[in-house]
């Protein structure tokens, strides 16, 4: 890391984040789960790394002055990231290094959901994904109890976590945040990837973890510069901070909940530079 550090970082392209896989996909039986999948009694997954390795892990980063990102799909992947940070804390003290985010976050333990804001390891999640809480996808591999704990983003909000978004993908489809803003809201697709079904009444949209359309705007901007240790730098329109701004041709607050992710930005903004879009079309005549 720090080779790459010293051949490819400048001012805008840094090296201070290390991610790991603690576990895969549930659809696989790849999940670390702490009770077995309900539809296979006898498996319960696994993690890659056991509590102390990781712990010996973090106090390493702890050495080298570098951040932890961590894919975590199963509540025992979660809770053995979050025992080593706990436990990693313990020796360092006050002074430990790293950031650590955990990431997707399909099921958690409801006893682990105070412990992210208690050992400050920040919740990721990738709200595109969240329509599978409605779709019912994962219902036969999860059971119905943990199936209604998925995605727990509001949970986490209110007991005092950093919970941010983002996409993990590359898709022209999937990579706006638009996109993630609605179905993290609305835990449901868009009407068009479900085939023109009927919907119901927006007032029936409001899913258990879904988060206020507030907190998803804030995890993607000032939640979101705080594992990048960029929360004093971007995240926020204030005074002395980089002027990296959008301007939309809609107002999120105010649009339809179901056409959120229809949104396109007519101006981009990059350190005070405009790099998309023209000044002239905001300016009256």
């Amino acid at each position: 890391m720090h080779r790459l550090q010293e051949a490819y970082g400048g001012e805008r392209l840094k090296f201070r984040t290390i991610k790991l896989f603690m576990d895969g996909i549930t659809p696989e039986l790849a999940s670390g789960l702490i009770e077995p999948f309900a539809s296979h009694p006898n498996e319960r997954g696994g993690t890659t790394l056991s509590v102390e390795e990781l712990r010996d892990w973090l106090l390493e980063l702890h050495k080298a002055r570098f951040d932890l990102h961590v894919h975590t799909i199963g509540d025992l992947a979660v809770r053995k990231v979050l025992d080593a940070v706990e436990a990693a804390k313990k020796i360092v003290g006050e002074s430990f290094y790293p950031r650590v985010t955990v990431a997707h976050l399909e099921t958690i333990d409801p006893a682990d959901w105070k412990r992210f804001g208690e050992l400050d390891v920040t919740a990721n999640f990738t709200p595109w994904w969240h329509g599978r809480a409605a779709g019912g996808e994962l219902s036969p591999l999860l059971g119905e109890a943990r199936f209604h704990r998925v995605f727990p983003a509001r949970e986490l909000i209110e007991a005092g976590a950093n919970v941010t978004f983002s996409s993990d993908e590359w898709g022209e489809d999937s990579f706006t945040p638009f996109l993630g803003m609605q179905v993290g809201y609305n835990r449901r697709f868009p009407d068009e990837w479900l085939g023109g079904e009927s919907r119901p009444d927006d007032a029936e949209l409001e899913v258990a973890g879904g988060a206020r359309l507030e907190h998803m705007i804030h995890g993607y901007t000032l939640g979101g510069a705080y594992p990048f240790r960029m929360e004093h730098e971007i995240g926020s329109i204030e005074i002395g901070k980089i002027a990296d701004l959008v301007v939309l041709d809609k107002n999120v607050l105010e649009i339809n909940r179901r056409a959120i992710h229809k949104i396109k930005p007519l101006m981009v903004i990059l350190e005070g530079e405009i790099i998309q879009g023209e000044l002239e079309m905001f300016t009256a005549p």
